[in-house]
């Protein structure tokens, strides 16, 4: 490592946040979930881009766990904990049906493009067409991330459903609505905000309350 180059920030809360990601793991029976340190950082790599890391969401990768770096210190473990059981069920529990979704709607369109060129190119010689059918992967492709965004965005906030069961409605909304009075009054962590959500296809604050205050008026409703 260059002597130049900082040492990543850590936080007094490192251990206890390791320990809490163990007994969710118990918790919701993850027997694999080995989560062994916390990286605070202010970028999460998406595809060969990095995009910043907005202020309610946490990462697995592979035996760590990515935390927003402008969050260290202004939450308890404890409030961590609704946020951080999202991000294990999500990633642990219903990230193969969504890979499925990606396959169906981007991956495989994909693939019989490319094979079609092929076919044409190698068979009828007719490179004019192949070109045309290959260039057509651009708007597949397109359509397929329009299809397949909304779709994991509505399995992120399903994962919020699930761990809403585990930690409590109110806790989770609580700390939600902390970090949403923090975000108004820091215009970087907006700005952040604004620039990050899109490309990683997450549910905006306002969107994360709105789901788990429907689920609160729904039970209220049922139970009257």
């Amino acid at each position: 490592m260059s002597r130049f180059r900082r040492p990543p920030p850590t936080s007094p809360d490192d251990a206890g946040i390791v320990e809490l990601i163990a007994s969710l793991g118990q918790q919701l029976e993850i027997p694999k979930l080995d989560v062994r340190e916390v990286r605070w950082s202010k970028i999460i790599p998406v595809s060969r881009a990095a995009v910043p890391i907005p202020s309610d969401w946490c990462f697995l990768v592979r035996q760590a766990i990515v935390m927003p770096a402008r969050m260290m210190g202004k939450l308890t473990i404890e409030e961590w904990r609704p946020l951080i059981a999202s991000s294990v069920l999500f990633q642990k529990k219903l990230r193969r049906s969504v890979d499925r979704r990606r396959w169906l709607y981007i991956l495989l369109p994909t693939f019989l493009v490319l094979v079609g060129s092929t076919a044409v190119d190698v068979i009828l010689r007719i490179y004019w067409i192949s070109l045309i059918i290959l260039l057509m992967v651009f708007p597949v492709i397109i359509v397929g991330n329009r299809h397949y965004g909304p779709y994991l965005k509505k399995a992120r906030l399903d994962a919020d459903t699930q761990a809403s069961v585990l930690t409590g409605k109110e806790p989770f909304l609580e700390v939600l609505r902390k970090i949403d009075t923090m975000r108004q009054g820091d215009a970087e962590m907006t700005n952040a905000e604004k620039r990050s959500r899109r490309p990683l296809s997450l549910p905006t604050l306002a969107e994360r309350i709105d789901n788990l205050q429907g689920i609160a008026s729904t039970a209220t409703s049922e139970t009257s």
